[in-house]
């Protein structure tokens, strides 16, 4: 997603008539998807599914939520596979992630392939299909909405403060479906942001287990002057990381999620830093989308994910899918 629209958190009355002019065009792409999903028959695959998915456009960490639910599994001796759309990349799959570039699948895709085996497809079950061969349990990143494959336990993620935008489904709001619905359907629903632990939760989710997840960003720096840039669905959240953990922000650039950086780009960066006596500073997202050169000095941020509760994750998991622990 490039960014949001002005109107989907601004409290005003332009904003408040924009959503409203755009209304009918969002009553149009709910009848859609709920057409498409009365009318689809589900597939199943040759292993269960776990799908990671959210109810908002934009990002709220399912990659990484994702690589931290591989690496529960895999301590569980549970071999899990990622499949995943390859957003971002040229090539449409299925498609197992090797030595394969950003630009060919994406860089969500690079960042599963680093903890498991992944697989890319703009078919979402001919790549869930895929990733099934050879896997115990494969990981739906994204797919919430999809209604071409038969989730054995679905797991819905809300960022903590989402209920500031409007409420409306898109294009009016960035809403994907209605935030109830969408519960409703989900097995498993997990609150992002704020501290692991003892809060309560901006929603309403009767019978449905809740988990608390923070993220966090662990950069491979010293404290310094650094020009930080990215191009992440929330750019603010990197640099707001930099200023609290002491790295003094001399310019901070932001691009679109996703973006595919230019030669001229990264030589504009690069000469920035230098005029401000400064390193470069990225997230792991961006730096898989340059070659090993363009790379070099540059510090990379990891997001992570803490859940509270991680062994009831994994057996609500384990038992959802049918797995023993």
């Amino acid at each position: 997603m490039i960014g949001e629209p002005w109107f989907w958190r601004e409290r005003s009355i332009a904003a408040s008539v924009m959503s409203t002019t755009l209304s009918p065009l969002s009553a149009i792409y709910d009848f859609t998807q709920q057409t498409r999903a009365a009318f689809t028959t589900p597939k199943t695959v040759s292993a269960p599914i776990v799908c990671v998915g959210n109810a908002t456009l934009g990002g709220v960490g399912k990659t990484p939520f994702c690589i931290f639910l591989a690496g529960l599994l895999f301590d569980r001796g549970v071999r899990p596979h990622f499949a995943t759309r390859g957003y971002g990349g040229a090539s449409s799959g299925p498609l197992e992630v090797k030595n394969n570039t950003a630009a060919e699948v994406g860089d969500e895709a690079l960042l599963l392939a680093d903890t498991a085996p992944t697989w890319i497809a703009r078919n979402r079950h001919a790549g869930a299909r895929d990733a099934a061969n050879g896997a115990d349990i494969v990981i739906l990143d994204d797919g919430f909405q999809n209604p071409t494959i038969a989730k054995d336990c679905s797991i819905l993620l809300i960022k903590a403060g989402a209920q500031d935008a409007n409420q409306k489904i898109f294009p009016a709001g960035p809403y994907r479906e209605p935030i109830q619905r969408a519960i409703g359907r989900a097995d498993i629903v997990v609150q992002v942001g704020g501290q692991v632990g003892g809060q309560e939760s901006n929603f309403e989710a009767p019978d449905k287990p809740v988990f608390h997840a923070a993220s966090n960003f662990v950069i491979d720096l010293e404290p310094q002057r650094v020009v930080a840039f990215c191009g992440v669905g929330n750019p603010h959240r990197f640099f707001t990381m930099l200023s609290e953990n002491g790295f003094d922000v001399v310019g901070a650039v932001s691009f679109p999620d996703h973006h595919a950086f230019s030669a001229r780009e990264i030589d504009q960066l690069q000469r920035l830093a230098k005029r401000r006596g400064a390193r470069l500073a990225c997230t792991r997202k961006d730096i898989v989308r340059f070659d090993q050169t363009d790379a070099e000095g540059i510090g990379v941020a990891d997001l992570s994910i803490s859940v509270d509760r991680p062994d009831e994750l994994a057996r609500k998991v384990l038992t959802a899918t049918k797995l023993s622990l």
